[in-house]
């Protein structure tokens, strides 16, 4: 039988893979206002980290109270 947190955990941790990209960078965000597991949401894909990181300016910004991460592809750094 699984708890509930480990229930909790899983769905963050698969919500985490489904947004890890294949290739390039991943900007996701972060609603406050969700449930626990569904709190992230994908913004954008780009090619580079650096334009990764200038849409996260642009997106912290534009949303002081929200939160943003940038997610690399497996490999990328």
């Amino acid at each position: 039988m699984t708890s509930k947190s480990g229930d909790l955990f899983d769905r963050m941790d698969a919500r985490v893979k489904e947004l890890t990209p294949k290739k390039g960078f991943n900007l996701v965000g972060v609603d406050k206002f969700e449930q626990p597991g569904d709190e992230l949401y994908l913004v954008k894909n780009f090619d580079t980290r650096a334009e990764a990181e200038v849409a996260l300016k642009k997106e912290e910004k534009a949303h002081p109270r929200d939160a943003f991460h940038v997610y690399p592809a497996p490999g990328e750094k």
